[in-house]
């Protein structure tokens, strides 16, 4: 019964929008779980994000520069983003970890959720190695941000939404 009750958690996180609190700003997860994109709901449609997904699944796992670059260059633009509305393009990996290894070890940004739990958010691994080891444990997180200020309350919004789901 367990099973069943998270696979249906990780079935509504992949097939539905998760509304964040934040500027109605939303998470979609693609269908490997490997990335997860946040986005102002007035700057990308629910259809937009899924595409945008799917070529990211399609892709794989790449650097942080590469990324960058195609998505401002290739996967924005050709799914319909009007990209000059976005002020900054946030890419990060995921890690839930204790709180204590998270103020201890984090390298990026540590975020305690009301639960208790903490999540590090930090820079992509540069080593083609440790890049690889990312996963639907550790997804790459990429923030779509209309306005930079933001940041802080998405990233506590996206974990937050998280820990609904489970």
């Amino acid at each position: 019964m367990g099973r069943l009750y998270i696979f249906g958690a990780i079935a509504s996180l992949l097939v539905t929008m998760v509304s964040i609190s934040w500027a109605a700003t939303n998470l979609n997860s693609s269908k490997s779980n490997v990335y997860r994109l946040v986005y102002p709901g007035d700057l990308v449609t629910q259809e937009q994000a899924s595409a945008i997904l799917a070529e990211l699944d399609k892709i794989g796992l790449v650097d942080e520069a590469k990324l960058r670059q195609l998505l401002q260059q290739q996967i924005l633009p050709k799914n319909g983003v009007q990209t000059g509305r976005i002020k900054k393009i946030t890419i990060q990996a995921e890690r839930q970890i204790s709180c204590e290894e998270c103020v201890e070890n984090c390298t990026g940004t540590c975020v305690k959720s009301p639960r208790g739990d903490c999540f590090c958010y930090e820079r992509l691994p540069t080593d083609p190695a440790r890049l690889k080891k990312l996963d639907k444990a550790s997804p790459v997180l990429i923030l779509l941000l209309t306005n930079p200020a933001d940041e802080t309350k998405a990233l506590e919004s996206v974990m937050n939404a998280i820990q609904n789901m489970k």
